[in-house]
């Protein structure tokens, strides 16, 4: 719950999306490639102890394959 409000907090409204299993809203970040091949998807779920937005986490690599081509999906692992 804490984490879901800490991406809340940290993105814009249009930035993060969400959905629900089993009454839980699970909150995700969706990232377009930024060239004019896609190469694909790659979801990336972070360990349940890593934020997925901070340093530690999947952002920077997510930034770096939307460069190349790659839409990136970034979750956070739920417990």
């Amino acid at each position: 719950m804490l984490r879901k409000l800490d991406i809340q907090r940290e993105l814009f409204a249009d930035t993060y999306h969400s959905f629900d299993i089993d009454g839980q809203s699970i909150i995700y970040v969706l990232q377009e490639n930024t060239t004019a091949i896609t190469r694909g998807v790659a979801v990336m779920i972070a360990d349940s102890s890593i934020h997925i937005l901070g340093q530690e986490g999947f952002s920077n690599l997510a930034n770096e394959m939307n460069k190349i081509g790659w839409v990136t999906i970034l979750i956070p692992a739920q417990t």
